[in-house]
């Protein structure tokens, strides 16, 4: 098995990235994780740097991740009401879930969504 070349962060740091609106199949997700420093692109793995994010509305999630929409509705809803405008791609950290959790409810994440 190949090496990719890469060592990750202490303490990590990881997020996903949904390219489409939530869909129960045909998803379409970038997973990225900090790395220390940059390695060699791969046909599966890709090394970038993003840009820095100033502000984001974050916003804790607890339960199951077929909730997700409701979540981001709030976090959108409020956004809407404090007159904020999104400015990039939001995120999604998982904390807690399936892997250490056997009660979906709870399975943590942070939506992070970037503001301005």
């Amino acid at each position: 098995m190949a090496r990719l070349g890469c060592v990750c962060s202490e303490p990590g740091y990881c997020f996903t990235v949904e390219h489409n609106e939530y869909r129960p199949n045909d998803i379409d997700i970038e997973y990225c994780e900090q790395v220390a420093e940059m390695g060699q692109d791969s046909a599966i793995v890709q090394f970038k740097e993003l840009p820095a994010v100033d502000r984001a509305l974050c916003m804790k999630h607890y339960g199951p991740y077929e909730k997700f929409c409701e979540s981001f509705a709030e976090a959108f809803r409020y956004m809407e009401e404090h007159g904020y405008t999104i400015a990039g791609q939001p995120r999604t950290c998982y904390i807690d879930g399936i892997w250490n959790q056997d009660d979906p409810e709870k399975w943590l994440s942070i939506i992070q969504i970037p503001i301005k």
